[in-house]
Parts: C-alpha cells; sequence; structure tokens
C-alpha cells in the first residue's frame, strides 16, 4: 500500500466521521464525505466497498483509540466510586469532542443497516472489555453479580451473531439520535432524557 493510499483512506475515514457528527447518517452521502476529504467519490467505492463500511472502518478506528486514550484511568480504578469518576470524565471529554454525537448516530442508523450494526457492536464490546478488566481486581465484582445480561437491540443481528455484554452500569441506547438516551438495566430501554447519562458510550 503506497503512502499516497494510506493518507486518502485516512482523509476518508476523517471525513467519515466528520460528515456523520455535522449531518447525521442520513446526510453522510458519498458525495458529502468525498467532498470533506477534497478526493472522488469513487475512492469510497474502491476503498472500502459503500459508505456503511466507510463509516464503519472509521468508528472502529477511532473507537479503539478513544479506548487507548484512556486505558491508564481506567487501570486506576480500584472501586465503584473510581469507576464513576472516570465515567463521568470520559462522558464529559466525549461529549465535548463531538463523538457521543458520532455513535448516537451509528447506533441509530444500525436499526436498518446491518454494516453500521456491526459497528455500534464493537464499539459496545470495546468500552465493556475495559470494564470487565476493572471487576475482578476491585470491589465491583460482588456488585456486578446484580448486573443482568445485556443484548443487543434484535434489529443489530441474530442472537446467533450477537453474543450477550454483560455487566454495563448505564449505557445510552440507540433509541434516539435527537436526545441523550439511557439504558438501565433496572428499568430496560429509558425514555429520552435531558439529564446527562452517569456512564458514557463514546466513539
Amino acid at each position: 500500500m503506497t503512502s499516497r493510499t494510506v493518507d486518502t483512506k485516512a482523509r476518508l475515514r476523517t471525513a467519515a466521521l466528520a460528515v456523520v457528527r455535522e449531518r447525521g447518517v442520513g446526510g453522510a452521502s458519498a458525495r458529502a464525505i468525498a467532498a470533506a476529504a477534497e478526493v472522488n467519490q469513487a475512492l469510497i467505492f474502491y476503498h472500502f466497498g459503500s459508505v456503511s463500511e466507510l463509516i464503519e472502518a472509521a468508528s472502529d478506528e477511532a473507537v479503539e483509540a478513544r479506548v487507548r486514550l484512556y486505558r491508564d484511568a481506567f487501570t486506576g480504578v480500584d472501586s465503584l466510586s473510581d469507576l464513576l469518576v472516570v465515567a463521568r470524565q470520559v462522558h464529559e471529554q466525549e461529549r465535548q469532542a463531538g463523538s457521543m454525537t458520532v455513535m448516537a448516530q451509528i447506533m441509530a442508523g444500525a436499526q436498518s443497516d446491518p454494516v453500521l450494526a456491526r459497528a455500534g457492536r464493537h464499539a459496545l464490546a470495546a468500552w465493556t472489555d475495559e470494564v470487565d478488566q476493572v471487576l475482578p481486581r476491585s470491589d465491583l465484582s460482588s456488585t456486578a453479580r446484580d448486573w443482568p445480561t445485556w443484548s443487543a437491540p434484535p434489529s443489530w443481528g441474530s442472537s446467533s451473531t450477537t453474543a450477550p455484554i454483560r455487566n454495563p452500569p448505564i449505557w445510552p441506547s440507540a433509541r434516539s439520535s435527537a436526545s441523550t438516551t439511557c439504558f438501565r438495566p433496572s428499568k430496560g430501554w429509558a425514555r429520552p432524557r435531558s439529564a446527562r447519562c452517569a456512564w458514557p458510550l463514546p466513539m
């Protein structure tokens, strides 16, 4: 792969997230993304296959980068109170960065697009894995036993391909791209609310 190809693909991934953030998934057309990246729109299909696959690649890369950014903070967690402090910090920083806006759009699109559903599952798994690393070494282990198993909505994939995600404290849901929506294990899917979630699902 030439350096020019690497640069073009990177520009397309960056542009895809920017367009999703500003216009939503519905406005993330090949033309809009190519214009933002200043490349020919045919390159989207040449390098990624489809717009959805481009968004997925951009999301996966961004999620992994954001998780790495906070890994040291998660490593220092020894208690539930520590975890909540880190969660609120991550939530606020990711909200300011616009990452949560992008993820809300991807999760909304996931209800009808299997590629975006795959991107949403990847993001959920990446952040849940970080929490799972915390649980065995802290006093959260006993608390976690009371948390139910959570599975992605049926529209995100069949039960044979979507494994349950264990023990998320509080996750934003895909039910609304217009406002913050939280999933609370004790209540199931919550209605959209203006208050911030206590636990983030950033990019």
